[in-house]
């Protein structure tokens, strides 16, 4: 690393030398473009020549096959843009379009043979996409609880394909989430990737709620419908703590932490069974994946006002 110190030219504009040697190897001169992106405290200068796609090529073979939904998506976090698999079959390539379909934000398969396959980035959206992505995420959420509820309440689920579907979009969304953080600063990974870890928690655990309550043909009662609005109101919280930068919500989720998951909750436990039990257990670990997502929140709150 070389350490060079900034020139002022002219009112406002400040300036730094390019290393020659860098310059020279990529055949800038003057006159010559070059891309300047922001990041926090990190300042990117990069030339066109860089725009190339990354790629990766992936051979299936009979240890990994059973992984390649693994595969896939780690490719795609990891940045690839154009992801070539080898050694393949009608089997692999109707798993490989189920994995995109579902989990690969922007790809398509541009290419198949019989025993190769090329997915390709044809329509991911940039980076600066990402604050509307999160909103999406938090919003998936909310509507999950109400399709949840709703059926909940009835004792009729009528709502599960529409839960499954949330599910596996909220999923599509976090991954796209991830490979996006990986050009942002360490800091701002690690927590903004905890965050997401959380939340993708919540809406699955929404989702198992739902499938045993199904399973069980469960109706709720007075009491289980005021938690679900209970909790409906502490999420509510953490969406404006994440839309709004709103510290004073996280006070709130951890003031009604004791009430609700060391209090309320823990007593209808104790005192019901079976069913109820269950569902209770379900909706407390909610409220806990919620006050501990405000966690990583309070600190990219805290790291963007430093």
């Amino acid at each position: 690393m070389v350490i060079r110190k900034l020139v002022k030219q002219g009112a406002a504009t400040l300036m730094v030398s390019i290393p020659a040697k860098w310059a020279k190897q990529n055949n800038l001169e003057k006159g010559s473009q070059v891309e300047v992106e922001e990041s926090n405290s990190i300042l990117k200068i990069t030339t066109p020549k860089e725009k190339t796609k990354k790629e990766i090529i992936l051979k299936i073979t009979e240890e990994n096959k059973k992984d390649i939904q693994n595969i896939l998506t780690h490719a795609y976090r990891e940045g690839f843009q154009i992801i070539k698999i080898e050694n393949i079959n009608k089997e692999i390539i109707r798993e490989a379009q189920q994995i995109v379909d579902k989990m690969l934000l922007g790809f398509e398969i541009t290419s198949r043979s019989e025993k190769e396959c090329i997915i390709e980035n044809v329509s991911e959206p940039s980076n600066k996409k990402y604050p509307e992505l999160l909103k999406r995420v938090m919003s998936l959420i909310k509507e999950t609880h109400v399709s949840v509820v709703q059926d909940v309440k009835f004792g009729k689920y009528v709502s599960s394909s529409e839960v499954q579907a949330m599910r596996e979009h909220l999923d599509k969304l976090v991954l796209f989430c991830r490979r996006v953080l990986l050009n942002e600063s360490e800091k701002e990974v690690v927590l903004s990737w905890e965050l997401l870890t959380f939340l993708m928690h919540i809406e699955h655990k929404y989702y198992y709620l739902y499938e045993y309550a199904k399973t069980k043909k469960f109706k709720a009662d007075k009491e289980i419908l005021d938690i679900f609005e209970d909790l409906e109101k502490y999420y509510a919280f953490l969406d404006n703590t994440i839309t709004n930068k709103d510290i004073t919500s996280i006070h709130k989720i951890n003031i009604l932490k004791k009430e609700y998951h060391f209090g309320k909750i823990p007593r209808l436990i104790e005192k019901a069974n079976g069913k109820k039990a269950m569902v209770l257990c379900h909706i407390n670990e909610l409220f806990r994946l919620i006050q501990i997502s405000s966690s990583p929140v309070l600190s990219i709150i805290l790291n963007i006002a430093r």
